[in-house]
């Protein structure tokens, strides 16, 4: 069977109209309400797809209207709750397993017409921008996504990944375990003592590149282990995600959306279409 990217979307319009916050406000029982919820949802990811303002927009809901249900989802941080609910799905077996190796990563998207969670970032030729952070475990599925303004550091960034995940991973607790210890693999980005020691106090077992810029001793200068350079290989993982959030979303090359709301459900819109071709695939090659 061929996978479609949304294939999910009956399930999400039963999510949506069983909730109990969001259903009452998208049953579409009125006679005013010229679309229904699924041909809203389609547009939803056409958009998503496409780098293109609203004035642009030419699909079969009028601009206006879908600019409004945007801004609800957005506001009811309906695709938020939908990531979360998919996620509990899918760590219903082996959570331990999945996890055991972590990798984080961010990435830089250029503004276009943003007037929220902008700033300017050195590393991108001064461009401003907006920065998101991502933990993924090692089926490139994430854990924990934080956006913020692009001159936030990677550190900092870090910090709010690891106070903000949206299971809980219980790394403290599997941090004496052989089997089932939890790594956080990084690039030389996250290179300093106090994020080592963040990660070492949260139950992690970090696995950092050396920057030899952080060391002005060249005879100084640390390395990876064997086994460290044979496990910071897995960090391949978030590379491949952040590469398909990119491809499966076009909507996050360059930042369309004024609002850091509706930015973010673009995000997730991500993250869903990558969750789903993950459960898609196990469940394909199970049977």
């Amino acid at each position: 069977m061929k996978y479609n990217k949304l294939y999910f979307l009956d399930d999400l319009i039963k999510f949506v109209l069983n909730h109990p916050k969001y259903g009452k406000h998208y049953d579409f029982t009125y006679k005013l309400q010229f679309y229904d919820l699924p041909t809203i949802l389609k547009e939803i990811f056409h958009l998503s797809n496409n780098l293109m303002s609203y004035n642009d927009y030419r699909g079969s809901v009028n601009r206006k209207s879908l600019n409004w249900h945007i801004n609800k989802f957005a506001e009811r941080n309906i695709l938020n709750e939908y990531y979360k609910f998919s996620l509990n799905r899918y760590f219903k077996s082996n959570l331990a397993g999945k996890l055991k190796y972590q990798s984080i990563d961010s990435f830089f998207i250029p503004n276009k017409y943003a007037v929220n969670e902008i700033g300017r970032n050195k590393f991108y030729k001064s461009k401003k921008g907006t920065k998101i952070s991502i933990i993924c475990d090692n089926l490139n599925v994430p854990i924990s996504v934080e956006i913020r303004a692009g001159n936030n550091s990677d550190k900092s960034l870090l910090v709010d990944n690891l106070n903000n995940f949206f299971i809980n991973t219980k790394t403290f607790h599997l941090k004496d375990s052989n089997k089932y210890k939890q790594y956080l693999l990084a690039d030389k980005g996250y290179d300093f003592k106090d994020i080592r020691q963040i990660l070492t106090d949260k139950g992690y077992y970090p696995i950092i590149d050396h920057n030899k810029r952080n060391t002005k001793d060249l005879s100084k200068i640390k390395k990876l282990s064997k086994k460290g350079k044979i496990l910071y290989k897995k960090r391949i993982h978030i590379e491949r995600l952040i590469s398909h959030l990119k491809y499966s979303v076009k909507r996050l090359l360059i930042r369309f959306d004024r609002n850091i709301k509706t930015f973010n459900l673009f995000i997730f819109i991500s993250i869903i279409v990558n969750i789903y071709r993950i459960l898609f695939k196990q469940k394909h090659k199970s049977n």
